[in-house]
């Protein structure tokens, strides 16, 4: 049976679900405010972007909270270091593999290997991602979260929306905002929100996956 799990930017919407997803893949700000102000609880998966020093021990606090209260049901991570620092720290919490850190992988010499090898070393629970091929070729590998929703295409540290670095404290302009870009070199169409890039939605998703994720 497949698993159902919403990514919700705004903070007061809640269904039905198997698993509710939090935080930013691309925005340690907008992550933080989500652990500040969300009500967690066992179905909660809290994602984060690829963090420096200062970001983590922002966050090692309240997730520690979370953790030994047992209301955090998994973490999204998405840069290697915060996946070896949070396997030391708790050695029984469920961490996936988040999009962007998938990306990395995939433009990786001999990928499925890589992959499979530090699935295996840093016991990830599943891998986080929208590329239906790569979902495909990986399936075996470790449990497949298929993300039904806009396609994620680069994040970037520096904050389109303020124009600071993502690490310093902001406004929150872009908070629950989805911006359309338009440029004459670029053929397709372009999302921003927080400080990642999105594609089209993506329209084709496998029944076999362990769980689909989609976007409210």
């Amino acid at each position: 049976m497949i698993e159902k799990a919403f990514f919700i930017s705004n903070l007061l919407k809640r269904k039905k679900f198997d698993f509710i997803y939090i935080g930013s893949e691309s925005c340690p700000n907008v992550a933080l405010k989500h652990l500040k102000e969300f009500r967690f609880d066992n179905k909660t998966v809290l994602t984060l972007p690829i963090l420096c020093d200062k970001g983590l021990n922002s966050f090692n606090k309240m997730i520690d909270v979370y953790v030994k209260k047992e209301k955090l049901a998994e973490i999204v991570l998405n840069d290697i270091g915060s996946v070896i620092y949070f396997r030391k720290k708790y050695k029984k919490l469920k961490i996936n593999i988040g999009r962007v850190l998938t990306l990395y992988f995939k433009k990786s010499y001999m990928y499925e290997k890589v992959l499979k090898n530090f699935v295996s070393d840093w016991d990830i629970n599943g891998i986080e991602l929208d590329d239906w091929d790569l979902a495909v070729k990986i399936s075996n590998i470790t449990n497949v979260h298929f993300h039904y929703g806009p396609s994620l295409s680069a994040v970037t540290r520096f904050c389109p929306w303020e124009k600071i670095w993502n690490s310093q404290k902001c406004e929150f302009s872009c908070f629950n905002k989805v911006k359309k870009l338009i440029s004459s070199k670029i053929d397709y169409e372009l999302y921003l929100k927080d400080c990642g890039y999105y594609g089209d939605k993506n329209k084709d998703f496998g029944k076999n996956f362990h769980r689909i994720v989609e976007y409210r």
